[in-house]
């Protein structure tokens, strides 16, 4: 059984308590998926520390980690290496992802344990007008064993705030060309942190110009409404301001009213950068957040291997390169 848009509900009782038959679940559902999978990951904690986000910062980013790089490796698996793969979580996006304008769900995952929410699902739906999604239980001998993964080690990703800050204006900012887990998992971790608003600054052309595969890359105005897109759907109560840049600082030295900024291992430099402009102009330095750097079988790389084996836009651009000369043999 296959199906064009697949959504798959993936309950945690913690965020920490994923376990191989949590990946082999999501193993299952890519090979079922053609075209787009949204995971509706369902945890209690993640509602428990919204307000409080800083400290559930690490614990977030490696959920989203190890589902993202499960998911890659998945499709890789199958063949089937641009499949488009969104995470979710459920109450905190403050919707009813099942109901999404955007995407007409062809079918519903799950486990057969969970038989009852789904339906309870599906009867809103039909409150609401809308048909039922149909529901297939994924069978238990493909997800097991039930042995809990070992637990991940950490950067320290705090360099100046308090466990107990809030930001209600964060910053963020890339090329965000073919827009891949890597990217939406620094965009999530950044709407993670935002209270109120998220500016995020998407890299003008003169800035790419020394690109691999440059002919490659989306314009601008495509990847500022694929970045906007995604942003609204994992949560749409933001104020988001998606901007072009043409410099590394952006808006960041131009708006006092930023508190904090998030950033990827390798552009870490770059926030210096930011923060020292802004102290030359009196303005308050940014706590500065960082993420894991992540490949096609690991969530978190070292320093060496950044460069050679991150998944990267760059990766997407040969590939499309590549099939796009082939087929035009």
């Amino acid at each position: 059984m296959t199906s064009e848009h697949v959504l798959l509900y993936l309950y945690l009782e913690k965020l920490t308590s994923i376990k191989f038959s949590t990946l082999n679940l999501v193993h299952a559902a890519v090979q079922r998926t053609t075209k787009s999978l949204t995971v509706l990951v369902d945890c209690p904690e993640i509602i428990a520390h919204q307000r409080l986000p800083v400290v559930a910062w690490e614990e977030v980013q490696s959920l989203l980690g190890t589902i993202y790089v499960d998911a890659i490796k998945a499709a890789n698996d199958c063949g089937r290496p641009l499949l488009e793969v969104d995470v979710l979580f459920k109450d905190w996006c403050g919707y009813d992802v099942t109901s999404s304008q955007e995407i007409t769900y062809t079918t519903w995952l799950g486990l057969a344990e969970h038989e009852q929410i789904l339906a309870s699902f599906n009867s809103q739906r039909e409150k609401n007008g809308d048909k039922p999604i149909p529901v297939f239980f994924i069978p238990e001998e493909e997800v097991s064993p039930e042995k809990t993964l070992p637990e991940a080690h950490h950067i320290g990703t705090t360099h100046t705030a308090g466990s107990d800050k809030h930001y209600p204006v964060v910053a963020v900012g890339g090329t965000f060309d073919h827009l891949h887990a890597g990217h939406k998992i620094l965009l999530s971790m950044s709407v993670w942190l935002a209270e109120e608003r998220l500016i995020c600054g998407i890299s003008g052309a003169e800035m790419l110009v020394k690109k691999k595969h440059a002919h490659m890359i989306e314009p601008l105005e495509t990847r500022m409404e694929k970045t906007l897109k995604f942003l609204r759907r994992i949560k749409p109560s933001i104020a988001y301001e998606v901007v072009p840049i043409h410099d590394t600082c952006g808006p960041t030295n131009k708006d006092p009213n930023i508190q904090a900024i998030v950033v990827s291992k390798e552009t870490l430099p770059g926030a210096y950068e930011i923060n020292r402009q802004r102290s030359e102009k009196n303005f308050n330095e940014l706590d500065i957040k960082v993420i894991e750097v992540i490949s096609n079988s690991s969530k978190a790389l070292a320093e060496e291997e950044l460069k050679s084996l991150k998944i990267s836009s760059t990766q997407i651009r040969e590939y499309l390169s590549l099939h796009s000369e082939i087929e035009n043999l």
